[in-house]
């Protein structure tokens, strides 16, 4: 199983505590200063996020809808907040699974990003990489690398080659080439990725463990289930200890180390 780098629940109990705060602060401010002024909108834009990343995903798709709808009646629909509002329901509706209603979201933010902010903005570069997610949600994957190669060249460009947003771009770049069955040339950048992480982020960063499972996963699919073990299995260690042995990627990792063992049994073996 390829981990994408698209949800990062690394720390979800930070999620669940920020919900909680968000919600109070958002009880506050509504009453304080009123549903529509600017810095409640602010809150439930946050609480929302935290619904999203906290896996309630019904409840983040229902908050993002109104707040955009108060957002575009209140600042206008080309504010900058406006966008980060409908940026943030494309993000909610991939998460609950709504992707051709994600895609037409996601389109329609990075045409007002690029006309409002510019092709280059940090801002529009991120809805073009939201946009190649939901397309590789889809299963779009020739689609999908051309707007991720164009993502990746202009991260590299404004942000730097060891910024993680272009380590991001660089991970899902590495598994489309990987869904479409492009092993070496998906290794071969998971590696260079990895390599990255663990320089700039250390290597016991969530990010840098996930690299570690994904390469994992590719080198069982060329039938390299020695090397994918061994390297899995690094994974799996490393991820029960900074991550718990209870956490999603690492009960992730378990199951890929079990497949990889079953397909490494099941695979006749060469004689030499």
């Amino acid at each position: 199983m390829y981990c994408s780098a698209f949800p990062d629940c690394s720390l979800p109990f930070l999620f669940s505590r920020a919900r909680d705060l968000q919600q109070q602060s958002l009880d506050i401010r509504r009453r304080v200063l009123g549903p529509e002024n600017p810095d409640t909108l602010n809150s439930m834009n946050d609480l929302a996020d935290a619904l999203n990343h906290d896996g309630h995903y019904a409840e983040a798709v229902k908050l993002n809808r109104e707040t955009l709808e108060i957002r575009r009646r209140v600042l206008g629909p080309e504010n900058p907040d406006t966008l980060n509002s409908m940026d943030n329901l494309g993000d909610a509706l991939q998460a609950d699974g709504h992707y051709a209603e994600a895609e037409k979201v996601d389109r329609e933010t990075l045409d007002l990003r690029r006309r409002v902010l510019g092709p280059e903005h940090p801002d529009t570069i991120n809805s073009m990489n939201n946009l190649e997610v939901c397309l590789i949600y889809l299963g779009r994957y020739p689609e999908a690398e051309k707007l991720g190669r164009e993502t990746l060249d202009l991260r590299r460009r404004v942000l730097g080659p060891e910024h993680p947003q272009t380590l991001n771009s660089m991970s899902n770049l590495a598994g489309v080439l990987s869904a479409e069955r492009r092993l070496p040339e998906s290794e071969k950048l998971n590696r260079e990725t990895l390599n990255l992480y663990r320089r700039v982020l250390g290597p016991e960063n969530p990010q840098a463990l996930r690299l570690m499972h994904n390469l994992a996963f590719v080198l069982s699919l060329e039938g390299r289930y020695s090397e994918a073990e061994k390297l899995d299995r690094e994974a799996l260690d490393l991820r029960r200890r900074v991550l718990g042995p209870e956490h999603p990627a690492t009960l992730q990792t378990m199951r890929t180390c079990r497949l990889i063992f079953l397909g490494s049994v099941a695979t006749p073996k060469r004689r030499s």
